[in-house]
């Protein structure tokens, strides 16, 4: 019996081991690993290896990725799989425009996985909100780097952000 119950244990936690992620693989893999914004507090990654496309139809475009959000001062870092939606008859950039909805731009953010930052799994949340926030907002800046990497152009302006 208790054979049995190890076994389900060491099967259940297969999942977290192989998708665990550490601060060292991240910062080892820049190429994988695209850094989006940073402060002193946090940094954020899109990994580049998984994006996809979900929706080609222009005016409508719809991208897909897996982000990872390092938090230095609570020593976690969190995944994230974020979908976009674009609808680029709002693209227009306009500075009296404050939502990043009035430039066509949805986001939705699914469940979340917790890792401190040295691997080791700490916790998983489900859930999933979408929100509207302002433009140049860490939100907005992962759109604009996801559009720019599967079309080649900036969906908006970069506002001086050279990381990508």
């Amino acid at each position: 019996m208790k054979q049995l119950f190890l076994f389900f244990f060491l099967l259940l936690s297969i999942p977290f081991n192989t998708s665990a992620i550490s601060l060292q693989e991240i910062q080892n893999n820049p190429q994988k690993y695209q850094l989006i914004r940073q402060t002193s507090k946090y940094a954020a990654f899109v990994d580049a290896s998984s994006i996809e496309s979900l929706r080609d139809s222009p005016p409508y475009y719809t991208l897909k990725c897996k982000a990872y959000m390092v938090n230095y001062l609570r020593d976690f870092i969190s995944s994230n799989i974020i979908t976009v939606s674009y609808n680029s008859s709002y693209r227009d950039f306009n500075l009296r425009k404050r939502k990043i909805s009035e430039l066509g731009i949805y986001v939705d953010n699914h469940s979340e996985d917790f890792w401190f930052l040295n691997g080791n799994y700490r916790l998983h949340k489900q859930k999933s909100y979408n929100d509207d926030p302002d433009i140049n907002s860490l939100a907005y800046q992962v759109a604009n780097y996801l559009f720019y990497k599967t079309y080649n152009e900036y969906y908006g302006p970069q506002f001086g952000n050279t990381l990508y």
